[in-house]
């Protein structure tokens, strides 16, 4: 594939687990989930890298995320 398609697919699995990640996840001090941009942000502070031979649900699943 070519590369602008390569990272269309890429940022649209970027997308994807931070939408899943945000679906999960709760401020524990003000009981909100966290927004789906925020969730972005902080995946790009961390130099979250996207893998794209697994499926995002694979990349979300517990044993993945670091604590």
């Amino acid at each position: 594939i070519s590369e602008k398609e390569r990272q269309s697919q890429l940022e649209t699995m970027f997308r994807d687990i931070a939408s899943i990640v945000a679906e999960k996840c709760v401020n524990p001090d003000t009981k909100r989930p966290y927004t789906v941009i925020l969730i972005e942000r902080a995946m790009k502070d961390i130099h979250y890298s996207v893998k794209p031979s697994k499926s995002t649900k694979q990349q979300v699943s517990a044993e993945n995320i670091p604590v």
